[in-house]
C-alpha cells in the first residue's frame, strides 16, 4: 500500500513532508520523555531542522524515484 502510494505523483514528496512532521514532532516530545537532552547545534532554526530531515529521506529514497514520480504515466485503456 505505502510502495503504491510512492509511485503517484507526487507521492515521494508527500512521504518527505510526513517525515519532517515526524522529526519535529518526535522533537518536541524529547524534553517530555526524560532528563538529559542532546541537540543539535540548530535547535532554534525550525527550517533547518526540517531540511536537514528532508536531505535525510532524500538519502534513503533511491535515486531517481523523485523525478519518476513526477512524471505522469499514460495507463492502456482496457478493452
Amino acid at each position: 500500500m505505502l510502495s503504491q502510494s510512492l509511485k503517484e505523483t507526487g507521492g515521494v514528496e508527500a512521504a518527505g513532508l510526513r517525515v519532517a512532521e515526524q522529526y519535529i514532532h518526535a522533537f518536541g516530545n524529547i524534553a517530555k520523555e526524560g532528563t538529559t537532552m542532546l541537540l543539535p547545534s540548530s535547535a532554534a532554526n525550525p527550517a533547518n531542522m526540517i531540511a536537514q530531515a528532508l536531505t535525510m529521506y532524500k538519502s534513503l529514497v533511491p535515486k531517481g524515484a523523485l523525478q519518476e514520480t513526477s512524471t505522469v504515466e499514460s495507463c492502456p485503456k482496457e478493452e
